[in-house]
């Protein structure tokens, strides 16, 4: 086997596990920054219950007693959906 031949094999099983360990780095990134749909959080800053409900397309439907509190299960839902973009601007 010539020397050539050699290296090139050696490159690229080198480039193929370097291929491997950033898949594995990207997914766990990506994996890692989905928030958590199904958790109760407690507060003091509501008044009653909310209930957010996400339907199969993921869309949240918020219901409340009270309209500040349906507000902020409206912003507490919406920075669930967008702290991916957080997390990727500080990355």
């Amino acid at each position: 086997m010539s020397i050539l031949l050699k290296w090139l094999i050696r490159t690229l099983i080198c480039f193929t596990l370097l291929a491997l360990v950033m898949a594995i780095v990207s997914y766990n990134l990506a994996s890692r920054s989905l928030p958590e749909y199904n958790q109760t959080v407690v507060t003091d800053k509501i008044h009653g219950k909310i209930e957010i409900i996400r339907d199969s397309s993921n869309i949240p439907h918020i219901f409340s007693s009270n309209i500040n509190d349906v507000f902020f299960g409206l912003g507490y839902a919406h920075a669930q959906d967008r702290f991916w973009q957080l997390n990727i601007l500080r990355r």
